[in-house]
């Protein structure tokens, strides 16, 4: 269990090889959070809309590492009543501006969100619900859509949930995109999107399969920053190109019709492609580019060290002025790839070791909000 992952062999056919340990089963949950009311005067009647899209996925065969990705994903819309009583949240079934879609089949792990969230109900849109679940389809999912004939049964399940099955796991190097579209109910409507991303643990019996106690949700910073920085998630700006979602999310505006929209994610494989801003499942040459620009202003992000090692030498202030940025980056370049790589590359593969070692299931969820 000590034996590391070198991820850069994950790019060779003897992939398959490289595998080992998978730690799979999972599940994902969030709860539907009343927001706190202010004390204003009941004829304010100021509507706040919020819709939550999450999703689940398991992380799956990394070497000895277990890694489940069940995607699962959830919608969710409040509307908050603001009065001038004991204050606090209202939810109410008042219209929404917009409801959120998703079609498809369940996902693989669906049953495994009521575990910890309860109201989600299994629709394809969010109308006249508190929450549904994101349906998947071939093109659409994180390796956690069932593809066997026939209806999956309880001991199946049982047996892909095994810490040691390599079924429908996430590994470096795999990538795809997650569907969705937006339904105005007024015309003109304008939405905000962030997404947020929470690993869980599960627990595992001495047969190797997943128990039903709860899963606990991974607090260690170090952890969630690799997770955050190695697993990421992009989306189409007005421009028609990739951009990394980063928590500052993106808009759609003056929506009149059904739009639909798309996230695309990729687990980066090796340091050496975000050096080269050539993230290969990615194949755009500009959002490579960002991730660069994001490694190189937070190394200690996406490298897991040991004792007091420091990255001043290695690290890039952020420059609104991007060509600037660029500049320094390419002459810091040297000071990481080459003959340095060996050195960075390993904590970048020690990164995914410890994603491996601490998490089964991912949680991705997408906030969508009225603007």
């Amino acid at each position: 269990m000590d034996e590391k992952l070198n991820k850069d062999n994950l790019l060779h056919e003897d992939m398959a090889e490289q595998v080992e340990n998978v730690e799979k089963d999972r599940k994902i949950a969030d709860s539907v959070e009343a927001v706190d009311g202010d004390n204003e005067a009941l004829i304010d009647k100021k509507e706040e809309i919020n819709k939550r899209l999450i999703t689940l996925y398991k992380k799956g065969a990394m070497c000895i590492i277990a890694l489940t990705i069940a995607i699962l994903a959830a919608i969710a819309w409040f509307t908050q009543l603001r009065d001038t009583g004991a204050g606090g949240m209202v939810v109410t079934m008042a219209e929404s501006p917009f409801e959120l879609k998703s079609s498809g089949s369940d996902g693989l792990y669906d049953e495994f969100l009521s575990d910890t969230v309860d109201g989600y109900e299994n629709k394809t849109t969010t109308a006249g619900a508190y929450g549904i679940m994101w349906n998947l389809t071939s093109t659409s999912q994180m390796n956690n859509l069932y593809n066997g004939s026939g209806t999956l049964t309880s001991a199946e399940l049982g047996e892909i949930t095994r810490s040691d099955s390599e079924d429908y796991g996430l590994k470096p190097g795999d990538s795809g995109q997650l569907d969705f579209s937006i339904i105005p109910n007024t015309s003109g409507v304008s939405v905000t999107m962030t997404l947020e991303v929470r690993g869980y643990k599960a627990t595992f019996d001495a047969t190797s399969h997943k128990t039903d106690d709860d899963m606990i949700e991974v607090t260690d910073s170090d952890v969630n920053n690799y997770k955050f920085s190695h697993i990421l998630f992009f989306y189409k700006g007005t421009d028609n190109k990739k951009h990394l979602l980063t928590e500052d999310g993106f808009d759609a505006d003056n929506i009149t019709v059904e739009t639909p929209k798309t996230i695309y994610w990729v687990w980066v494989p090796t340091l050496q492609q975000i050096l080269d801003a050539n993230i290969e499942a990615l194949n755009d040459v500009d959002a490579s580019k960002e991730v660069r620009r994001m490694f190189f202003e937070n190394p200690g992000m996406f490298l897991k060290t040991t004792g007091n090692f420091s990255f001043a030498g290695i690290t890039v202030a952020h420059n609104d002025d991007v060509a600037t940025e660029e500049a320094t980056i390419a002459e810091k370049l040297d000071l990481v790839s080459g003959r340095n790589y060996s050195t960075y590359g390993s904590m970048y593969n020690d990164a995914d070791q410890s994603i491996g070692d601490h998490i089964n299931y991912i949680l991705v969820e997408l906030n969508a909000m009225a603007k």
